[in-house]
C-alpha cells in the first residue's frame, strides 16, 4: 500500500494543513511505523515545494510535525542514522520547524546531531 499513501501525500499534503497534522498522526501510530521514513521523505519534498512560509496556520500542524520528529528518534534512531535519505529528510523538517520559529524544534537540534 505504500503507493497508494504517496499517491495521497503528493496529491494532499501541500493542500491542506489539516493532512499533515493527520498524517504525522498516523505516521506516530504502530499502524504507519513501516511507512515512516517514506513520510518523512514525502513531507520534506512537500516542505521543499510548498509556497508556504512562516508560521502554521493551525498550530496543530507544527506540533504533528514535532511528534513525529520526536517519535522518529525515541523509535528508530539507529535506523535513522543508516538511512540517509530518511536522515536527510528529517534534518529537512527539523530546519522548516525552527524557520517558523517553534520552540520544540530548537530542542531538537540538539538531538539530531546524535544521529551522526
Amino acid at each position: 500500500m505504500r503507493d497508494v499513501y504517496k499517491r495521497w501525500a503528493e496529491g494532499h499534503l501541500d493542500r491542506d494543513e489539516e493532512c499533515v497534522a493527520c498524517f504525522c498522526n498516523f505516521l506516530t501510530s504502530d499502524f504507519g511505523t513501516p511507512l515512516r521514513f517514506d513520510g518523512l521523505c514525502w513531507i520534506a519534498n512537500m516542505l521543499r515545494g510548498s509556497a508556504r512560509s512562516g508560521r502554521w496556520y493551525r498550530y496543530s500542524s507544527g506540533e504533528a510535525l514535532i511528534e513525529l520528529l520526536n517519535t522518529s528518534l525515541k523509535q528508530n534512531a539507529k535506523d535513522l542514522a543508516k538511512s540517509g535519505e530518511a536522515r536527510q529528510a528529517f534534518v529537512e523538517i527539523a530546519a522548516d520547524l525552527v524557520e517558523r520559529n517553534l520552540p520544540a524544534a530548537l530542542a531538537l537540534q540538539e538531538r539530531i546531531k546524535m544521529l551522526r
